[in-house]
């Protein structure tokens, strides 16, 4: 067992806002203070679409509207996206990352962003850390429920009611108006045997 020599140091913010850069300082220094001079540094950022769920809108969904991902077309799935690189870490500065972690195209959503770093000093020690942050996609988002519960849909003879509200991505109510539209499709399941 050889004790560490230094400490990795990785910045940022839990909470990026829509239109703010995705900025990650890097930062190594040896236990005494200095700071490394030469290094490798791999860095890998990992993004998925992640749901939200603002608080005090329990009751709302927020997202997808489509609760059994069967019915989701594959472009709308999340696989979400994953970037790598290898820099050296000469003057001993630290290290300002941004990755090019893009949105679903078709359903826009937050981002679950997991950013590892691993530095590698001349003497071949390898210090690694992870951090995890949420990049939002958008300044609100909408949420939906059923006036009368999901099982209005079994019932026959009854109007259909339901609300949409569009909160912040921070939870508050958004204030500015918001054009809204709703589609309900009918899905039949058939046995194959």
């Amino acid at each position: 067992f050889q004790p560490a020599a230094f400490e990795v140091r990785v910045g940022g913010k839990p909470v990026y806002a829509p239109a703010e850069p995705l900025e990650i300082p890097v930062e190594a220094r040896y236990l005494f203070g200095e700071p490394l001079t030469q290094a490798q540094v791999v860095w890998q950022a990992r993004a998925t679409d992640q749901t939200i769920a603002p608080e005090g809108w329990e009751n709302f969904r927020f997202g997808p509207g489509v609760s059994d991902w069967r019915l989701l077309p594959t472009e709308v799935s999340g696989g979400g996206v994953s970037r790598t690189e290898t820099v050296q870490l000469t003057n001993g500065s630290a290290l300002k990352i941004t990755p090019d972690l893009p949105f679903n195209p078709v359903r826009p959503q937050p981002l679950a962003v997991e950013f590892r770093v691993e530095v590698t000093d001349l003497n071949q020690q390898t210090i690694a850390q992870v951090r995890e942050m949420v990049r939002h996609s958008s300044d609100f988002y909408l949420g939906f429920r059923w006036s009368a519960g999901a099982e209005t849909l079994l019932a026959t003879r009854e109007p259909l009611r339901f609300q949409v509200v569009a909160a912040g991505y921070a939870g508050q109510p958004w204030t500015n108006s918001v054009d809204v539209s709703a589609r309900l499709q009918r899905v039949e399941w058939k046995s194959v045997a």
